[in-house]
């Protein structure tokens, strides 16, 4: 069978993808959709792969797995006619998060990553869709049982799917997340520095400095020291070093800027003192920075390797 009578024979108001497309958009798409077939036992991708298209089942069925640390793998769903998979890649930037194999002889409509985004763009009713694309498929997982480990490959497949949505944000994300971890950091350092005031001494300053990073993660922040985490997806090729550099570069400047706007508010406020007459907080600010300002470059060095490795 042809293409064009294969993609006429498709009744497209089966299928909740192209629910709401008008007839002009959905003839513009059949022009430019494409048409595999999948031998029953056929790999169509594998996890870990970067997700630059999405599939819609139109005839067979099509399984879900993973593949454990052991080489065993594990059925998490199956899909049958109308049913999409791919698409969340797509959506996250990250790699796949799981494999598809053809269980019977499948034949598929592959979207791009630009028909997928022209699609979202003229097709209101996919958010809805996708809504309730995710909240099935939470549904499905909810009863799994919880394993507070990570398997060396499943921390591989995290540090990478990190990596790779990183690699893709927009210079001003970027710039904004990045500053916003700058004053994160900050606050913890202020924090600190009002510990030591205090007389409570370095370990509840560290302790209480990690408020910052907790800012960090929960806001999702970009800072340089975790972006260095991009490494894992460059190694595995799945990105290019120029969008490694462009986004350390980003964010190290974004750090930066968001620190010193930081160190001006809070110098403002005269919790310091005055030049004339520092505070008690601002002699404990003093003497930090002068035992930092004393140490020698190779003593810097070393002391970054740990602080990262901490």
């Amino acid at each position: 069978m042809s293409k064009e009578k294969m993609i006429d024979s498709i009744n497209f108001a089966q299928i909740p993808f192209f629910h709401g497309l008008n007839k002009n958009n959905l003839e513009k798409l059949k022009a430019k959709l494409e048409i595999l077939s999948f031998q029953a036992g056929e790999i169509i991708f594998n996890e870990g792969e970067i997700g630059d298209c999405m599939y819609i089942v139109i005839d067979g069925n099509v399984k879900v797995f993973i593949t454990d640390e052991k080489g065993s793998s594990h059925e998490v769903a199956r899909l049958g006619k109308n049913e999409s998979f791919g698409e969340i890649a797509l959506l996250t930037g990250a790699p796949r998060s799981a494999s598809i194999q053809a269980i019977s002889d499948s034949t598929v409509i592959r979207l791009s990553k630009k028909q997928f985004d022209d699609l979202v763009k003229i097709n209101r009713f996919l958010a809805v869709h996708f809504a309730a694309l995710l909240s099935k498929r939470l549904a499905s997982t909810k009863h799994e049982v919880y394993e507070p480990k990570l398997s060396p490959k499943e921390v591989h497949i995290r540090m990478t799917q990190a990596g790779v949505s990183k690699a893709y944000l927009k210079v001003w994300q970027l710039f904004f997340f990045s500053l916003l971890a700058g004053i994160y950091i900050s606050i913890g350092g202020h924090v600190f520095l009002v510990a030591l005031e205090q007389g409570m001494g370095k370990i509840v300053g560290g302790a209480v400095f990690s408020i910052g990073l907790i800012l960090v993660v929960i806001a999702e922040a970009e800072l340089f020291t975790g972006n260095i985490v991009m490494m894992v997806g460059l190694l595995s090729s799945l990105y290019h070093f120029k969008k490694v550099l462009k986004n350390l570069l980003n964010v190290y400047f974004g750090n930066l800027v968001g620190s010193l706007a930081f160190a001006l508010l809070i110098f403002q406020t005269g919790l310091f003192g005055t030049e004339s007459q520092v505070s008690n907080l601002g002699q404990v600010a003093i003497k930090v920075a002068d035992n930092k300002l004393a140490l020698s470059f190779v003593e810097c060095f070393i002391r970054g390797i740990f602080c990262y490795l901490s």
